[in-house]
Order: C-alpha cells, then sequence, then structure tokens
C-alpha cells in the first residue's frame, strides 16, 4: 500500500468516525424535534436573510471561498419516535401519520445513501476529494423526523392507495475538514404527495431519494453563489491541470 492509500485509508477512518459521533449526538437532540427558525443556533450559526436564502445558517466568520473540494460524509436517515398504531384497521381510520417500518426504514437508508453520494459526483460547486485537506470542506446529508403516511402491513388492512408517502427534514451541513467546525447549515421540509398504490412504494424509494438528493445538492450550490471568487479558483486549478507542460 503506497503513501496516497494510507493518506485516504486515515481519512475515511477520521471522518467515519466523526460522522458517527455527529449522527449519535443529532439523534440524540433532534430527532422527532420541530423544525427550528431560530435566528443563531446553538452551535452559532446566523441566520441567513430570507430574501437571499432561506432557511440557511452561516458562521458568520466562515470563508468558505477558500474550499474549493468536498469530502463526501455517510448519510444520516433518523425517523420520529411515535407510539406504534393499532393492529385494527378501524381504529386507525382517523390517523393520518405513521411511524416508518422497519422494512422500509432499511430502503430509505439504502437508497438515500447511494442518491446523495451519485448526486455530489455530479454537482459543479466542488471537486469530489477523498482525502482531507485545508481547501476540503465536510459535505453531510441527513434525513430527520421521517414520517410515513402509509399504514403497517397487518392481517385485514387492504388499504390500496395512500394519500402520501414520506415527509421529511433535508439537512445538508458543512464543516472543516481540518478542525471539523460547523460552517453552515441548510434545510428544507419536503413531503411526497399521492395518491399512490401501496405495492409501488418499495420501488418509488430510488426516484424519491434522488430527487431529495438533487434538491439538496441544488441549496449548495445555490449558497455557493454567494461566493464567486471559490468557483473562480476551481476554475484556475482545472486549467492549470489541464494546461500542457512548458518545455525547458
Amino acid at each position: 500500500m503506497g503513501n496516497r492509500d494510507l493518506v485516504r485509508v486515515a481519512s475515511f477512518s477520521i471522518v467515519l468516525a466523526l460522522a458517527l459521533h455527529t449522527a449519535s449526538s443529532r439523534a440524540q437532540s433532534e430527532e422527532g424535534a420541530p423544525v427550528s427558525n431560530v435566528e443563531i443556533t446553538a452551535d452559532g450559526l446566523h441566520r441567513v436573510d430570507p430574501a437571499l436564502m432561506a432557511d440557511a445558517w452561516l458562521r458568520p466568520e466562515a470563508d468558505l471561498s477558500s474550499y474549493t473540494r468536498s469530502f463526501v460524509m455517510p448519510t444520516v436517515v433518523l425517523f420520529r419516535e411515535m407510539g406504534k398504531p393499532s393492529k385494527n384497521a378501524w381504529a386507525n381510520r382517523t390517523r393520518s401519520v405513521f411511524p416508518v417500518s422497519e422494512i422500509l426504514q432499511r430502503r430509505l437508508r439504502e437508497t438515500f445513501g447511494e442518491s446523495f453520494h451519485r448526486a455530489m459526483e455530479n454537482q459543479r460547486s466542488y471537486e469530489v476529494s477523498h482525502e482531507l485537506g485545508r481547501d476540503v470542506i465536510l459535505v453531510q446529508a441527513y434525513l430527520t423526523d421521517v414520517t410515513t403516511g402509509v399504514p403497517p402491513e397487518f392481517a385485514g388492512n387492504n388499504v390500496a392507495t395512500v394519500r402520501w408517502i414520506w415527509e421529511a427534514n433535508l439537512i445538508v451541513e458543512l464543516r472543516d475538514s481540518m478542525s471539523h467546525q460547523i460552517l453552515a447549515r441548510i434545510r428544507d421540509r419536503e413531503r411526497v404527495d399521492g395518491p399512490v398504490d401501496a405495492d409501488r412504494i418499495w420501488g418509488l424509494a430510488p426516484q424519491i431519494t434522488r430527487q431529495w438528493s438533487q434538491r439538496m445538492v441544488g441549496r449548495l450550490d445555490e449558497l455557493s453563489n454567494f461566493y464567486p471568487s471559490r468557483l473562480w479558483r476551481l476554475q484556475e486549478r482545472t486549467r492549470q491541470r489541464t494546461q500542457p507542460p512548458i518545455d525547458q
């Protein structure tokens, strides 16, 4: 294994540990909590003027223009804790929000992770990196407070269609790869409406998480428009890489 491979393995190990710590902290403090509209968050981020960008928070002293590469962290999906629905279909007739079943939880986690990483590979705001560095920003995507309009499966439940499938907070966090300091947070609340056949939901998961991932990356691009100098640096570095060497 070469030095470059060792650096990649070390970088991934460090980031994975940080990702697990961050996910654990968020699970303990935010799962099931209402979406906040505070001006200054507990971790020191200030709300961006909604006239410029909705539901975004930035660290005032952070200079995002200095980052041209991104390290994509493992995605996190957190589900709202709710009481178990009744096994009597008649008792659930007035209920519109349900906990996500374990099988659909696994499906969401799997497809969201794949979709977001693919979306980041196709975006233009940051060059995806497999190493940490001073110009590398950590990008982590979350689905939090996830609920569903899909009743649980049990004998006697003959629901053929549902009015909506999933609802979730779509959150992207940006951190400095060297200090792990939080730099920015972007948030949306999205709901996938129907009606849709209940037996199609499993197959629709990749399409839904792909749309959500594209939405999140689009918001990341929107934030990057605040820093045109960063785009210039990225273009300049690309130009230097493609420029033929000068003969001595």
